[in-house]
C-alpha cells in the first residue's frame, strides 16, 4: 500500500507509477482507513517484478544513442551471459 506525503510532487509521481504496476494507493487517510488497512493486509495480493535484466536493459537505452557501446560495455561487465 502507498500513501504519498501530500503536495510532495515526486511522492505523486511515484504513487501514479505503483498504482500503474497495480499496488493499491490511497491519497489521504479517512476515517475508514482502519478497515481499508486491514481489508488490504488480508487480501493476500503479491505482486512479483523481475528486475533481473534492468541493468543490462538500462544501460543499453542509456548508451543507445552511441550505437555498439553499450553491447560492448555490457558484455565486459558479463551482463548478458545467456543462462
Amino acid at each position: 500500500m502507498s500513501i504519498p506525503i501530500r503536495g510532495q510532487y515526486e511522492q505523486m509521481c511515484n504513487s501514479a507509477a505503483l498504482k500503474q504496476m497495480g499496488i493499491t494507493c490511497k491519497q489521504t487517510i479517512g476515517t475508514g482507513f482502519k478497515n481499508e488497512f486491514y481489508e488490504w493486509m488480508n487480501e493476500g495480493k503479491t505482486i512479483r517484478i523481475d528486475y533481473s535484466k534492468s541493468i543490462p536493459l538500462s544501460l543499453n537505452h542509456v548508451f543507445s544513442w552511441h550505437g555498439s557501446t553499450a553491447e560492448r560495455f555490457t558484455a565486459e561487465l558479463g551482463l548478458f551471459s545467456e543462462s
